[in-house]
């Protein structure tokens, strides 16, 4: 029979502080409870979670976690800022608080570096500004006093014109006053009533346009009716259109007439139903004589 196979490990003995306690703020360090660990015979998985409670690296094996504890029990000034409570008002995650969590992290991890800068390269393409001369100075000077005072004339200009039209004659105050002829005149239309007049002045043209459009389509009947013998008509309705006031033409003289006549019904006599009054109403007839 074999016998028993001695273990290698050792035992070792570390004084850590109890994980999961608080110190306040000025407080003693002999307050703080600690423990007595063997560290030699734990496993690898042990040790791990002992480094975890006191927020060391858990990586490498088990010479480094060993090495870790050791140095992390012989240093208790440490231990204050893992365990002292400070009642700071910051944001999660903010390390620049004064926090025990940020201390941990800078005493373990060193200061965050600050993040390097370059230059841009669109900076060397950026021209310093070069200064005015005098002569471009009173160039400018000059060209902007008179650009200022084509808008004073432009606008005193408008100004005259709008309060002349709009408060001509005694009437003009007194309709705008207290009765007696005393009062504030008419203001001229601001920019919000542009757009009204330029809608008058578009529906203007437009009825301006249709005028002369009709004008062109009644000028082949004004011309035919200078030739219409009108003493067979049972109204004036062809004096009408010879009368025409829009026409230039002069009128034919009596040698000129055509002659024929228009035959057409009787406008008195007007059928009841609609049937009726398409089979009825016929277009007139022309008879050359």
């Amino acid at each position: 029979m074999m016998p028993p196979k001695k273990s290698a490990t050792k035992d070792e003995y570390l004084i850590l502080p109890t994980p999961d306690q608080t110190l306040q703020q000025g407080a003693p360090m002999s307050s703080l409870r600690t423990v007595k660990v063997n560290v030699g015979r734990m496993t690898n998985p042990q040790l791990q979670e002992q480094c975890y409670h006191y927020n060391l690296n858990k990586s490498g094996n088990k010479t480094d976690l060993l090495e870790r504890l050791r140095k992390f029990s012989i240093e208790p000034a440490k231990w204050r800022g893992m365990f002292e409570v400070h009642g700071t008002k910051t944001r999660r995650g903010n390390l620049n608080g004064k926090q025990s969590t940020k201390r941990r992290i800078v005493e373990q991890f060193g200061e965050r570096k600050r993040p390097t800068e370059y230059k841009s390269r669109k900076a060397s393409q950026i021209r310093q500004p070069r200064p005015l001369t005098a002569q471009e100075i009173d160039t400018n000077d000059y060209y902007m006093n008179l650009v200022l005072q084509q808008s004073d004339v432009s606008a005193s200009t408008g100004t005259s014109s709008s309060s002349a039209s709009t408060s001509v004659g005694p009437e003009a105050t007194s309709s705008h006053g207290n009765g007696q002829g005393v009062g504030s005149e008419m203001e001229a239309p601001g920019w919000s009533a542009r757009p009204a007049l330029r809608h008058i002045e578009t529906r203007i043209d437009n009825l301006e346009s249709n005028v002369q459009t009709l004008r062109t389509d009644l000028a082949p009947l004004v011309r035919l009716a200078r030739h219409i013998n009108t003493s067979r008509y049972p109204t004036n309705a062809a004096n009408i259109l010879v009368n025409y006031p829009h026409t230039t033409e002069p009128l034919p003289s009596s040698s000129a007439v055509i002659p024929y006549t228009i035959h057409m019904a009787n406008p008195n006599t007007r059928p009841t139903s609609p049937s009726l009054r398409a089979h009825q109403e016929k277009p007139p007839t022309i008879d050359y004589i």
